[in-house]
């Protein structure tokens, strides 16, 4: 069983943030971005650091990919509860769309396709889709079709609230993905339902308790009571 969350952000950066664990990094990615733009490799332009944490940072992480296709596209994930993720998800991608120009006077045709992915303790206001995973995009407001602006922007979101498919009715690597983040704390390598005997889950299952040594599972547990009291508090409101 799990001891550690995985949906606490200094877990969730460790876990996946770090080089030794990048075959889960780009497991997880590839479960959330569209065929076309399926991941062979990625570099981490900001990896797990403890210090960031310490200062009392909420960091995301920053990520370089490359398709299938050679091409070459930013990514930044986020896990969190916030009330405003809305608005924060698209100053993450004007974050990311900014960073690459960053001299007056640049070529913008060096601007690169943006990804945006936030994974959600809440649930998205206002949204009538029951599913527990969208994809915004720029369209054409006449059409409808999404037409050049396509190429540039995804924001994905990850409601983890939404989430009830049961173990045995997993069926997707984004399934799988989303039942780790949610059950972690009743996962037992000796039990793991059947669906979710895969192995980049296994390798995850075992990777979460043990990663921490005593500085950093102090660091843990201080985020994790944040975590817990802001959870406590929206669910009153």
């Amino acid at each position: 069983m799990c001891r550690i969350n995985p949906r606490i952000d200094v877990a969730f950066k460790k876990l996946f943030g770090s080089e030794s664990n990048k075959d889960l990094l780009i497991d997880l990615v590839n479960s959330i971005v569209p065929e076309a733009d399926q991941v062979k490799d990625l570099t981490m332009k900001n990896p797990y650091n403890l210090a960031d944490y310490q200062a009392g940072k909420i960091s995301s992480l920053k990520i370089k990919a490359e398709n299938m296709n050679g091409t070459f596209f930013n990514i930044e994930i986020k896990i969190g509860d916030d009330q405003h993720s809305d608005k924060e998800a698209l100053c993450s991608w004007a974050r990311l769309i900014c960073d690459q120009i960053p001299c007056e006077g640049q070529d913008y045709k060096t601007v690169e396709k943006t990804v945006c992915i936030n994974i959600i303790d809440s649930k998205l206001t206002n949204k009538e889709d029951p599913s527990f995973h969208t994809v915004y995009r720029i369209s054409n407001e006449k059409t409808g079709n999404p037409e050049s602006l396509d190429n540039l922007l995804q924001i994905h979101y990850i409601e983890l609230e939404r989430f009830t498919t049961k173990n045995e009715d997993i069926k997707t690597v984004l399934d799988r993905w989303t039942a780790f983040l949610v059950r972690a704390h009743s996962l037992n390598l000796d039990s793991l339902p059947e669906t979710l005997k895969d192995p980049v889950i296994i390798k995850a299952v075992k990777e979460i308790d043990q990663m921490f040594n005593k500085e950093e599972l102090a660091t843990y547990t201080i985020r994790h009571n944040l975590y817990m009291d802001t959870h406590s508090k929206r669910k009153s409101a």
